[in-house]
């Protein structure tokens, strides 16, 4: 990677000039210093490009939504090969809901090389589109997301790894004019081709955009079809207990008929008289002693009316 020479021995000098332009812009002064590492010539235009760092981890982190690049990718190197070959795919000014396009190099005030073949491995594509009004993009879990100036978005998500992408995006900002080309300070860069022409990151759920992640954490933190299969296995849970509650009640009363059938068996035999041996209960006694082993019997005709009413609970959840 060579460093601009429009003019042969003059380089402090163009330094001199881009740097006036980088103390003149309030997003760039005192964050990079024109130089030969900053400053590169490509094709019709010259790139300011300091540490773009903040740009590659912004891409690899599975909980952030997006594409991702590969880890120890030149991206500088990507980004200057990538303008020398290609034509912007589009010019515009203006900025936020006033940005329009334009057709006249001169009126431009950022510069965009979108979804274009790099010719190189970059990242990782977990971009993909579907028929918004498609019952599987419908069903995917939506996850909402704060990026690190507060922004808060919602995204279709779906579990599973991405695709590897030769294709790049690249926006630059001018920020002045050397020898009659545009100096572009970058903006942003990321990898793949699907989705670089939306510009709200709200409107890719609109559009029919979802991101497939690897991410337990995302996945977990969504809502959605992740919601109602949760509401499913409530109610799997609910007919295991239904049925907990049926054979419960089921054994009560067997128990219940068998209890009456041995009473009734035990009352039809013939009764032998006996002389009743000291310490023998009286016939009130007896009565007595009839009458408190008969309360468990109650309390499980109760049980039963409990475990009936369980059901109709349970049946009106379900």
């Amino acid at each position: 990677m060579k460093h601009i020479k429009l003019f042969e021995n003059l380089d402090e000098n163009l330094f001199t000039e881009i740097q006036s332009m980088i103390d003149a812009n309030q997003f760039l002064k005192g964050k990079v210093k024109a130089d030969k590492d900053t400053v590169f010539e490509a094709g019709d235009f010259i790139l300011l490009i300091g540490d773009l760092k903040h740009i590659t981890d912004a891409h690899v982190e599975e909980t952030i939504p997006g594409s991702k690049f590969n880890k120890g990718v030149d991206l500088k190197k990507a980004i200057i090969e990538l303008v020398s070959n290609n034509k912007p795919t589009e010019m515009t000014k203006g900025f936020g809901p006033q940005e329009t396009k334009v057709s006249n190099i001169q009126e431009a005030e950022k510069f965009k090389w979108l979804g274009l073949d790099s010719k190189t491995k970059v990242g990782i594509e977990n971009v993909h589109k579907l028929d918004p009004n498609s019952e599987e993009f419908k069903s995917m879990n939506v996850y909402s997301y704060k990026d690190s100036r507060g922004n808060e978005f919602k995204i279709k998500v779906k579990g599973g790894d991405g695709e590897e992408t030769t294709f790049l995006s690249f926006i630059g900002a001018k920020i002045g004019e050397v020898g009659g080309k545009p100096v572009l300070s970058v903006m942003t860069s990321f990898p793949g081709k699907n989705g670089v022409e939306v510009t709200n990151r709200n409107d890719f759920m609109k559009s029919g955009y979802y991101f497939t992640t690897t991410s337990k954490e995302v996945i977990e933190n969504s809502t959605g079809q992740l919601a109602e299969s949760k509401i499913m296995r409530f109610g799997e849970f609910n007919e295991t207990m239904q049925f907990a509650v049926l054979q419960n009640a089921k054994n009560l009363h067997d128990q219940e008929e068998q209890r009456r059938k041995d009473k009734k068996d035990s009352e039809n035999q013939v009764p032998v008289t006996v002389s009743e041996p000291k310490g023998m209960q009286s016939e009130e006694e007896v009565e007595d002693m009839e009458f408190e082993e008969s309360e468990p019997d109650m309390e499980s005709e109760e049980s039963q009316g409990e475990s009936l009413n369980h059901i109709r609970l349970f049946r009106d959840l379900k």
